[in-house]
C-alpha cells in the first residue's frame, strides 16, 4: 500500500507488525488488526493517522499523534502501483483468504528502522 502526501511518498507494508505497533493503533484508534485495515481501505481518520504516524516512527521522526490533525486529508492520494496483499490460506471452498490485516509502515525517504 502506498500513499502520496503532497510530495512525500509513504509505503505501508502489510506483512509485519510488532506487538508495541498493534498497542499503539489500538491505544489511539481503538481498532484491532482488521478493523484498522478495514479503516484505512474506508477512509477512517483515525486509522490514516495511525498509518501516517507508524510510518513517520518506522523512519526515525519524532512525531507525535497529534502532528498529523492540520492535515488535509483530501491531499492524502493513494497509488495504483501497489503490490497485492498477502492473502490469509485459502478458505474452504478453494478460494484465498482476506488480505492479511496486519499492516505496518515505513517512509521511503526516510531512515530505514534498525531492528
Amino acid at each position: 500500500m502506498r500513499f502520496k502526501y503532497r510530495e512525500e511518498i509513504i509505503s505501508f507494508d502489510q506483512t509485519v507488525m510488532s506487538v508495541a505497533e498493534a498497542r499503539t493503533i489500538k491505544k489511539f484508534t481503538g481498532f484491532g488488526l482488521k478493523p484498522f485495515s478495514e479503516g484505512l481501505q474506508n477512509g477512517d481518520p483515525d486509522s490514516i493517522v495511525a498509518m501516517l504516524y507508524l510510518a513517520y516512527r518506522r523512519s526515525g521522526r519524532a512525531v507525535q499523534w497529534n502532528d498529523f490533525d492540520e492535515w488535509n486529508l483530501n491531499e492524502i492520494e493513494a497509488l495504483t502501483d501497489e503490490v497485492p496483499a498477502i492473502v490469509d490460506a485459502p478458505d474452504e471452498g478453494g478460494e484465498g483468504g482476506d488480505p492479511n490485516p496486519v499492516a505496518v509502515a515505513a517512509v521511503e525517504s526516510g531512515t530505514p528502522r534498525s531492528d
